[in-house]
């Protein structure tokens, strides 16, 4: 493989690279705002409690991680714009460091879906509304019945 065949499929490879970290950073920022104004807005509705302290605090730790997500994820687009292939190869550190941030942005945004969705699900619980509790169990079975489904069809 010649020097300018490396260049160019490491060029493509950055790019495709920074445009899924730029695509994580936006909805990482999206899910930022969101999470925001559950924790500074008073409760919607009257048969959800936002206000109990389990709630309030998994959504806080879900805004927390998708900060994290948009700090590791501008640091993966300023590394990979700095970088040269050769860097990667002679020091070998720089290379796990690389891969490291290639998994955090994904992995936050991940944990700060998990701590909305406990947050959420506890204010229902804390609520006082049989139907809603129902619906959010039937939901969740739902999901894990997906789960298994897409587990099956790629194993």
């Amino acid at each position: 493989m010649s020097e300018k065949e490396d260049h160019k499929e490491w060029n493509e490879l950055r790019q495709r690279l920074t445009n899924r970290v730029t695509v994580v950073n936006v909805v990482s920022s999206l899910f930022i705002t969101v999470t925001a104004s559950y924790l500074t807005s008073p409760p919607p509705t009257t048969f959800v409690t936002w206000h109990h302290k389990v709630p309030y605090i998994f959504i806080g730790a879900a805004s927390a991680c998708a900060v994290l997500a948009v700090f590791s994820g501008f640091g993966l687009y300023i590394s990979l714009n700095a970088m040269r292939p050769e860097t990667l190869r002679e020091r070998p550190l720089k290379l796990c460091a690389i891969l490291m941030l290639l998994i955090m942005p994904l992995a936050f945004l991940f944990l700060a879906m998990v701590c909305a969705v406990v947050g959420w699900t506890a204010a229902i619980w804390f609520g006082d509304v049989a139907w809603l509790k129902l619906a959010v169990s039937f939901g969740f079975v739902v999901f894990v019945m997906i789960q298994v489904v897409i587990i099956i069809a790629i194993y």
